[in-house]
């Protein structure tokens, strides 16, 4: 803690008097830590079709969520989360909910889909799991898959074939 102080340019009791403890400090870290990154999820979706934009969202995001610092973030939490630690109003992982309300954005602009809204949260989220954590799981966890702008291009164009042939409906 005196470290910690020095560093910040403040007492050991300004510390304690922000933020109680040492575990009230270790989780205002790591939840200054998710609402930066979070804040970071939210991308400038270009003019196009709805394929276009949804490639584009699911590598964004998908490139966020490969950074490293957000990696060591979400291990952190899950660390905590195992330990059965309170982790104040934070949720895992720090990518998802940005994501999910891009896909959601970008699904209700669809004027010829009238999809209710349940479906539109499903799809939003179903959409989330294929595009950014389905291959981030094979780039991180299972190594089936290289972190090269050409094999999340393949994958990408791959996918969103999938998801078009299975939901015609949903995306040109």
């Amino acid at each position: 803690m005196d470290r910690i102080a020095a560093a910040a340019r403040v007492t050991k009791r300004t510390i304690y008097t922000r933020h109680g403890s040492k575990q009230g400090l270790f989780f205002a870290a790591i939840e200054h830590g998710v609402v930066r990154h979070t804040r970071s999820v939210v991308i400038t979706v270009p003019c196009g079709s709805l394929r276009e934009r949804l490639v584009h969202i699911g590598r964004k995001a998908l490139d966020l969520s490969l950074r490293p610092d957000v990696v060591r973030l979400e291990r952190l939490m899950q660390w905590v989360a195992d330990q059965r630690l309170r982790l104040p109003q934070t949720k895992l992982p720090v990518v998802s909910d940005g994501a999910v309300e891009m896909f959601r954005s970008v699904l209700r602009e669809r004027k010829e889909t009238s999809l209710a809204q349940g479906d539109l949260e499903f799809l939003a989220n179903y959409l989330c799991d294929m595009l950014i954590f389905a291959p981030r799981n094979q780039i991180l966890i299972r190594g089936s898959m290289e972190n090269s702008r050409k094999a999340k291009a393949e994958y990408f164009e791959r996918a969103i074939a999938m998801i078009a042939k299975s939901l015609p409906f949903a995306i040109d």
